[in-house]
């Protein structure tokens, strides 16, 4: 039996793509995750792995959709071929039975993890530039320098935090926060 395993890293991709490229190859099921490459415990790889038998042959329609840290991979699809279980990836074409299959997967896994790499250490440089040009990270502040100044002078005139949340329409929290200075 033929099972196709795809996955998408986050909530804009879609699968068709992935999905259109399995069922083509002649995947009888299909099992799907939605999350980064980073997790190793992924519920439809992991129910796809429960079902394959000796005979069986795992397809995914890239390497990097199974995932991108080298060393998983590499104990993943041993653990395959130990299990008598076979691997194929459409888009490299390589069959991991034969020894210069082996090698190819070897090197496109070590692709996928130094690629998952230089992208981590691209964001890394780019929120540290963005910090040094004093750009403001994270989302928009709720309440603008008046609100605060106005939420302090609420709360000195004796209005209740619950009184001025529902003036502001804010959190009480976010009220205490303000009045003691920490927000």
């Amino acid at each position: 039996m033929k099972i196709g395993y795809m996955r998408v890293s986050t909530e804009d991709q879609r699968h068709d793509l992935q999905e259109d490229a399995l069922r083509e190859a002649g995947c009888d099921v299909i099992y799907r995750d939605k999350i980064t490459g980073r997790a190793e415990s992924r519920e439809g790889l992991d129910e796809a792995l429960s079902v394959l038998s000796s005979g069986d042959e795992l397809v995914v329609w890239k390497l990097d959709r199974l995932g991108r840290k080298a060393r998983h991979l590499y104990g993943l699809v041993e653990s395959l071929i130990e299990r008598g279980v076979g691997f194929r990836s459409l888009t490299e074409s390589f069959d991991v039975s034969t020894p210069m299959g082996k090698a190819m997967f070897q090197m496109m896994g070590v692709f996928a993890e130094f690629e998952r790499n230089v992208n981590a250490e691209r964001v890394v440089a780019g929120l540290e530039s963005a910090r040094q040009r004093g750009v403001r990270l994270g989302r928009p502040p709720s309440l603008s320098e008046g609100d605060r100044a106005a939420i302090i002078a609420d709360r000195r005139a004796g209005m209740s935090v619950r009184a001025v949340a529902g003036k502001y329409g804010v959190s009480v929290g976010t009220v205490s926060r303000v009045a003691s200075g920490a927000a």
